[in-house]
């Protein structure tokens, strides 16, 4: 009897230090490669136990940039591993799994609640991130044939006005390149339009009653964000609205600091039309001669 309780504890005593006795040891310098929306870049974590919790650095490449993102809300358990990694005002959350000297996994990112976009990363301990590459984007094909070979207007045909005063994406000279020519060979004239650009820089969205003019549309995807609150679609709203009112005329802004001129921050930094290249000095001009009359 004295003997089977010996064995039995000596079983016990094995057992624990098999189970709970070794603890995966999973700090170091972990790297390799992590793919957004199947476009490939780098990805390097280093882990260094504080106690009984974790911390990370991470360093990221990705679209021809390297950045290195804070790590928060990371937990480890066993093999498995998530944290979060906010940037540029999006989240990415990560869950993995380590198995030996890899560790893999997928994140998602999220702006605003929203799910944007997806990814996956592989990396190995003591690796390396792929080389930094510039990212070209998308950029005009050098190789297009513009060429008309019977030009609708001999001379002097249309203009064709191009905005390009509002950070356009597509420009005469640089993604709309092919476009541009083809017409241009066609005979039309174009006309890069960098006028008339207007900033706000805070404020909400307006809808004006049946026969008002709205100006400063917004986008079908603008959101109005209130606090902590749910973003709620500005779809369809702008944020000038002008209208006749009985006998006199009235225009209401959505945003205040546009219309005047002011200094922010301990560098007194421009806020509002006194910001070079804008033209708010004009719009203001523009409203009060179209409240008096003159336009």
């Amino acid at each position: 009897m004295h003997r089977r309780i010996v064995y039995s504890v000596s079983f016990l005593l094995i057992f624990s230090i098999a189970v709970f006795g070794q603890t995966p040891d999973w700090s170091g310098r972990w790297a390799g490669t992590a793919t957004i929306e199947g476009i490939p870049g780098g990805m390097e974590l280093t882990l260094s136990k504080d106690g009984d919790s974790w911390k990370s650095t991470m360093r990221l490449r990705v679209a021809g940039q390297e950045l290195a993102p804070s790590v928060e809300n990371l937990l480890i358990r066993g093999a498995d591993a998530s944290f979060s990694v906010p940037v540029d005002g999006r989240v990415a959350k990560f869950a993995g799994k380590f198995e030996g000297n890899a560790v893999s996994g997928t994140y998602e990112i999220f702006a605003n609640e929203k799910k944007i976009g997806d990814g996956t990363f592989d990396l190995t301990r003591g690796g390396q991130m792929p080389p930094l590459r510039a990212n070209p984007g998308q950029v005009a094909d050098p190789n297009f044939n513009s060429k008309v070979a019977n030009p609708a207007y001999k001379n002097n045909g249309p203009r064709v006005l191009f905005d390009e005063a509002h950070n356009n994406f597509h420009t005469a000279t640089g993604r709309y390149k092919p476009f541009a020519d083809l017409i241009g060979n066609d005979g039309y004239q174009i006309v890069p339009n960098k006028d008339n650009k207007v900033i706000a820089f805070t404020g909400q969205s307006l809808k004006g009653p049946e026969g008002s003019f709205a100006f400063m549309r917004l986008a079908d995807s603008a959101e109005d964000v209130f606090g902590d609150e749910k973003p709620v679609s500005a779809a369809g709203r702008a944020q000038g609205i002008a209208l006749n009112f009985g006998k006199g005329r009235v225009i209401v802004m959505g945003e205040a600091g546009m219309l005047t001129a002011q200094v922010t921050g301990l560098q007194q930094m421009p806020f509002g039309m006194n910001i070079p290249g804008i033209d708010n000095r004009q719009l203001v001009l523009n409203m009060m001669h179209w409240l008096t009359g003159k336009l």
